[in-house]
């Protein structure tokens, strides 16, 4: 079955659907059919309970169970199913909820039979004559039913509980009989707890108490409402409510976002409830609005109080490790710094496989306006140390309640080709009616690199050095400044020099809510200081900003309003190269300045790194965002939802090279700068109609929605020359010359044409189909749009009557879903190089009249299989996940010959991707006392990425980079067998005898995870809560011992090389030192760059996170006039086992780059 043939069933079935009833059928009413001449009471209730899901409450003392009846309906109400076998019993019924309870009494007061016939009759004047036919008067108020509200009655001889059943069931309403005072009170449907439970004697009452939380203090803004009803209210600064006029006998559910929602059935006039803090178990959390347990779509996700537990600047660094499925590796320790993002491995070969990732339903770019673009200014840097900063630092994570994860093609599907490689939802939080106050949060901390690599000292490099010259059969000379000219006896530890300092970190944030049910308000600021280990204090990462968002709505509910601004800037100071690769500086340089405190070269001799301190980068930010909101319900179950967003980022980058940088024997005699300006903007409007029709046990859910998107990238580079002095390098309006570099405008539009129909049957049998025409102009014309769609099936067998009885198993769902998309994010490797020839191109598309390539949407398929299982009242929630995607019709670069220069554009290709994996997911709470709780979670990832197919692979150069049957991010090298131990150099697998080249150039080895999770444990003991989490990983990475100049010339080298060769028979891991790159073992080293030993295992089990916080006590509080406080003592990457030798196992790099810092804050919250 196609998927195009999917997509329009789904949209020519909602018409279909409009018949359909929109309210639940009341018990009374629901059809029985069943023809028996011998069978048990026991076993026709049984019946009656599986066909109407309205089970019995009786017992032998009521009913004889064993009775054989004889039974002959077809299609009959239940009402008068009971009739009819009840009748003569001397009992009667009534529903309460999805119940029907029997009751035994010498008078049936149900059974009395009421005769009235009237049109457009008033309710009260309806029961007046129920009164006068039957002896029992109604006892109701206004609040639950209205006495001028008008019916239309046909009823000969009917019995009072048919009439009753008929009027009140479809209105959440039930009714007692008092036979002692000839009444029958009307009240909220609700499960009686005792057959002997006494019948309310007054109508109404009024409830006053108190809402604490777990450590007694007093929670603000907590709703009490009517379970079912429509009466509530709200706690107020000292968690008291006052909720006058509601009825005896109701529930009453007190609720809070983050605690578990407390249900109160025999209570007095006066309560004290204590809310317990939400654990939430996988059934309790709500994506897409629905509870998790009735989706059928693969999602995970974490809550605000797991963003804020560790103190980090970018919200990325909260999921890692606590999400399967999603793996994430900071691509720099910097501030400010970006993350690789792969949720479900990498998709696509050139296009981007990151993750749709969704502020408040707004996209937002996930990687560095910098990444995938030419080096601008040839210094391997980009525009500074941290090129891949990550524009998500501009979101604030105190304004965070939620992340959450989509990854299969069900859960994925409602948004498109969008969701391609998965969706990344971030919700802010939002204005709680009742919550006024004020929240502020201080903290303030260190952070210091956590590990360093053991280098040579003097004697040792100096040894080093001497033999190097020696092996190539040479002597010392005027080059080797080190050994001839500089003082051999000092000795300067560059790597503590450049990245042993201490990062000061601070951080303040406030918060501001007021308003009730109908207008509410949050109005939030923050800013954030964050320095560097670097020998400077000048280089820090600063930002700040403000929030405001707005909820309106009516009295009725049925119009919803939201609007929301936002704006935060950010300052970003750094060096233009990470100084950490000046960690193998050698260790007896000269002075860093000279008797007049200017940086000493020493006569041209010494490249001084304190010289990299002054060619600075700094960056200047700005995120302005907002979006309006609107959700009507003209029609009960009929919503209309819009939602209008905008997005603009502006960022300006300069690099500043000034005078006193340089040697002055360099000729230097006047500084340049490097300016970049970067404008990006997106804006994004939805239109959706949501329906929701009942019918009985089946529930249908239809959503149709449009979807229209821009985005776009203005980019404009420029160099600037002839400053007169240095103080002018950041103006360029200074510069005597401004000379264009670089210049970018690109603009894309999307739109999509969706929808989704989900079917339940009684909550247990489960299906979504959903659909999309997307249409992209990132796609050449007449290849735009493509229909996507994805069929998702839930069991919910749990709820099936053989297991209902289980003391195990308390929840259980067997789920699966398949279905394609698209990705249409074209991005060219400029990193690898890599292109296809016109001559091997399979122009699949042909090519259009400017004589270019035709191309358009990669394909991706998607299936998976899940299991969710809640055991022992769900203490312990697991799933189990197994997905298997493939990618096909792959974008690829074309190298079209052209003039001045070859172009390169996207081809559609025939190479295949696979990604497929499993994943497993442990919530358990192993101790619930009163004063102590400990929950854990594990989750643990078993991912598989290959290429399978890769057509004509050997005639393009993606050879040198890729080959079929290995990941995606393989490194490809010689192979290097050891070092020969008569010659003392690297030896490398020769597979013709004829000498290496680039036809050995053939072995591979990955760099990607072949493992990976976190193991999570949270404790509370009193007012203390310990959070920690362990992150662990199999991988490989780059082996940093091989990515510069060999032992032996002038840098300092890690004191592994001491066990180098040194004489014939030596079995040694390191060749012999060399001090010319041309010599023997100078080439074999720099074939070693290029092997698979620069490729090592980087495992690692680190502690990732620790928080350790202490909620003040209530008398303190109260003597101090707050509503809460709390101390708090966070720690980030506390320490790290593993046996990689490099810097940081987590940091992919082939060099050596700033690594994660080991952070340790304090900090202080209260509410006012």
């Amino acid at each position: 079955m196609s998927y195009k043939f999917l997509t329009s069933l789904m949209f020519l079935a909602l018409p279909l659907t409009h018949g359909l009833i929109a309210q639940t059928i009341p018990p009374g009413k629901r059809l029985v059919s069943y023809k028996s001449n011998n069978i048990t009471l026991s076993e026709f209730f049984e019946v009656i309970d599986k066909q109407t899901d309205v089970a019995p409450f009786v017992n032998h003392e009521q009913v004889n169970l064993d009775e054989v009846i004889q039974v002959n309906f077809d299609q009959e109400p239940l009402d008068n199913v009971l009739l009819s076998i009840l009748k003569g019993r001397g009992v009667y019924w009534g529903y309460y909820t999805d119940n029907f309870l029997i009751k035994t009494t010498t008078t049936p007061l149900g059974n009395r039979l009421v005769n009235c016939r009237r049109k457009n009759i008033r309710l009260a004047d309806f029961f007046a004559i129920v009164y006068k036919q039957t002896g029992l008067q109604a006892f109701y108020n206004d609040e639950l039913l209205s006495s001028d509200e008008r019916l239309n009655v046909d009823f000969k001889d009917v019995p009072l509980d048919l009439v009753l059943s008929w009027l009140l069931s479809d209105r959440q309403l039930t009714w007692r009989y008092r036979e002692e005072a000839e009444t029958f009170p009307i009240i909220p449907q609700w499960p009686r707890t005792s057959d002997s439970e006494p019948l309310p004697s007054v109508m109404s009452r009024t409830v006053i108490g108190k809402v604490v939380n777990g450590a007694g203090i007093p929670l603000e803004g907590v709703g009490v409402m009517v379970k079912n009803g429509l009466k509530g209210t709200y706690t107020d600064k000292e968690g008291k409510f006052n909720l006058a006029g509601i009825p005896f006998g109701v529930r009453l559910l007190v609720r809070q976002s983050g605690f578990k929602v407390q249900e109160l059935a025999d209570y007095p006039d006066s309560v004290f409830v204590r809310m317990e803090e939400l654990i939430a178990p996988l059934k309790e959390v709500r994506v897409r609005g629905f509870l998790r347990t009735l989706l059928t779509g693969s999602t995970s996700g974490i809550r605000a109080e797991e963003i804020a537990a560790q103190p980090n600047s970018n919200v990325l660094s909260a999921l890692q490790g606590r999400i399967p499925g999603l793996f994430l590796s900071q691509t720099t320790g910097l501030p400010g710094g970006g993350f690789k993002i792969r949720l479900r491995g990498k998709n696509s070969i050139d296009s981007d496989s990151d993750p749709l990732i969704l502020v408040d339903g707004i996209p937002y770019p996930s990687a560095s306006f910098n990444e995938n673009l030419l080096n601008l200014v040839g210094s391997g840097s980009g525009m500074g140390a941290n090129v891949a900063a990550s524009p998500l630092n501009m979101l604030s994570i105190n304004d965070i309640a939620s992340v959450d994860i989509l990854k299969d093609a069900d859960a994925t599907a409602i948004y498109g080709s969008q969701g391609a490689n998965g969706v990344i939802l971030i919700t802010s939080k939002l204005p709680q009616p009742g919550s006024n106050g004020l929240r502020v949060n201080y903290n303030a901390g260190i952070g210091r690199a956590s590990r360093f690599i053991s280098y040579l000292n003097t004697p040792e490099y100096l040894r080093m050095r001497h033999e190097g010259i020696s092996n190539d059969g040479s002597m010392p000379g005027k080059g080797d400044y080190d050994l001839l000219r500089w003082d051999t006896t000092r000795y300067t530890d560059w790597q503590k020099e450049m990245i042993g300092g201490a990062a000061a970190i601070r951080e303040a944030s406030v918060e501001l809510q007021g308003g009730r049910e109908l207008a509410a308000y949050r109005v939030s600021g923050m800013f954030r200081e964050e320095g560097t280990v670097y020998p400077s204090a000048d280089f820090k990462y600063r930002k700040g900003g403000a929030r405001v968002q707005v909820n309106l709505s009516s009295g009725d509910q049925r119009l919803k309003v939201a609007i929301s601004g936002n704006f935060i800037a950010d300052r970003n100071r750094l060096p233009q190269t990470d100084l950490t690769i000046l960690s193998n500086t050698p260790p007896n340089t000269p002075l860093v300045y000279d008797r007049n405190g200017n940086l000493n070269f020493e006569d041209s001799t010494f490249f001084n790194p304190y010289g990299q301190l002054l060619r600075t980068y700094t960056s200047k930010s700005q995120q302005l965002g907002s979006y309006l909101k609107v959700s009507a319900e003209p029609l009960p179950n009929l919503t209309f939802r819009s939602t209008f967003g905008v997005n603009s980022v502006q960022q300006n980058d300069v690099q500043v090279n000034p005078v006193k940088a340089f040697n002055p024997a360099s000729g230097v005699d006047s500084g340049y700068s490097y300016f970049s300006a970067t404008q990006y903007r997106n804006w994004l409007a939805d239109l959706q109609i949501g329906w929701k029709a009942v019918a009985g046990q089946e529930q249908f859910h239809l959503l149709m929605g449009i979807k229209f998107q821009g985005e776009g990238q203005v980019r404009k580079t420029y160099m600037g020359l002839g400053y007169g002095a240095d103080a002018e390098l950041s103006d360029t309006a200074a510069a005597a010359v401004v000379n264009p570099m670089l210049s970018i405008d690109n603009y894309d539009r999307f739109q999509s044409l969706y929808g989704r129909i989900e079917y339940r049957h009684a909550n247990k049998y489960l299906v979504s189909l959903t659909g999309s025409r997307d249409g992209s102009t990132r796609l050449s014309q007449g290849r735009r749009f493509a229909y996507f769609g994805a069929v998702g099936l839930g069991w919910i067998f749990s709820r099936e009557p053989w297991l209902r009885s289980s003391k195990l198993i308390s929840f259980g769902k067997l789920r699966a879903s398949i279905g394609r998309t698209g990705n249409d994010r074209y991005l060219r490797d400029y990193d690898k190089g890599t292109y296809i020839q016109a001559p091997d191109a399979n122009l699949q598309w042909g090519m259009d009249r400017y004589g270019l390539p035709v191309y358009s949407w990669e394909k991706i398929s998607k299936r998976e299989v899940g299991l969710d299982v809640g055991l022992k009242e769900d203490r312990v929630m697991v799933t189990i996940n197994y997905y298997h995607n493939r990618s096909k019709n792959q974008l690829l670069t074309l190298q079209v010959p052209a003039y001045p220069e070859d172009r390169y554009v996207p081809i559609n290709h025939g190479a295949i991707v696979e990604n497929k994996g499993w994943e497993l997911d442990i919530e358990a709470s192993l101790i619930k006392k009163d004063k102590f709780g400990w929950t854990t979670n594990v989750n643990v990832t078993l991912p598989k990425n290959r290429l399978v197919g890769f057509p004509h692979l050997d005639r393009t150069n993606y050879r040198f980079h890729y080959q079929e049957g290995m990941p995606l991010d393989m490194v490809m090298g010689f192979h290097l067998l050891g070092v020969d131990s008569k010659a003392g150099i690297y030896q490398f697998a020769d597979a013709g005898n004829d000498g290496i080249s680039l036809e050995d150039y053939n072995y591979g080895k990955a760099l990607g995870p072949t493992v990976y999770g976190g193991v999570q444990h949270h404790f509370i003991y009193g007012n203390m809560e310990l959070s920690m989490l362990f992150r662990f990983v199999r991988q490989q990475n780059y082996d940093y011992r091989f990515s510069q100049q060999p032992p032996g010339m002038m840098n300092n080298q890690p004191s592994d090389v001491l066990g180098r060769w040194q004489r014939t028979g030596d079995l040694a891991g390191w060749q012999r030192y060399t001090a010319s790159y041309s010599s023997a073992a100078g080439l074999a080293y720099g074939q070693a760059m290029r092997s698979d030993r620069q490729i090592s295992d980087a495992s690692y089990i680190r502690l990732q996170s620790v928080s350790l916080s202490y909620s003040l006590p209530q008398k303190f509080m109260e003597r101090i006039r707050i509503k809460s406080g709390k101390l708090y003592l966070q720690g980030l990457n506390l320490f790290t086992i593993t046996g990689y030798p490099g810097r940081d196992p987590e940091t992919t790099a082939s060099a050596e780059v700033y690594p994660s810092l080991r952070t340790i804050t304090a900090g202080l919250q209260i509410s006012l």
